[in-house]
């Protein structure tokens, strides 16, 4: 059963390609750059599976979405050269401290022992 959106989205190729009118007239650096960006995309849905399957999804998530505008940014950065506004370093600033300040409050939280009422009966007696 997994291999049927595979094969489904394969055959229904040539019916985009009529819908086009024929094959387009591009360069071939677009396919090349939609392939890498495929490959890229594969690769990041990857390491969130595992990122998920490792650690707390309740951290993992929102971790994992407020790094992703910073990576675009740093990554624009080097390819660019050029320095982000200072609304952009604020957004850095502020996910980066987050995520921290999340996934360090996660792990204090786990390391405390948990504290029981002492009104409340102990399970099993």
């Amino acid at each position: 059963m997994t291999g049927l959106p595979v094969r489904s989205g394969l055959l229904l190729v040539p019916v985009a390609v009529l819908m086009m009118g024929g094959l387009p007239d591009a360069p071939w650096q677009a396919p090349a750059l939609t392939a890498g960006t495929q490959v890229l995309n594969a690769v990041g849905a990857l390491f969130l599976v595992m990122a998920l399957s490792r650690g707390k999804a309740s951290v993992v998530a929102p971790v994992t979405n407020a790094l992703a505008p910073v990576l675009t940014i740093v990554l624009s950065l080097v390819i660019y050269r050029t320095l982000p506004t200072i609304w952009g370093t604020i957004g850095i600033v502020l996910a980066l401290g987050g995520s921290t300040l999340m996934v360090y409050a996660d792990e204090t939280r786990e390391e405390q022992p948990e504290t029981r009422d002492p009104s409340t009966p102990m399970a099993g007696s």
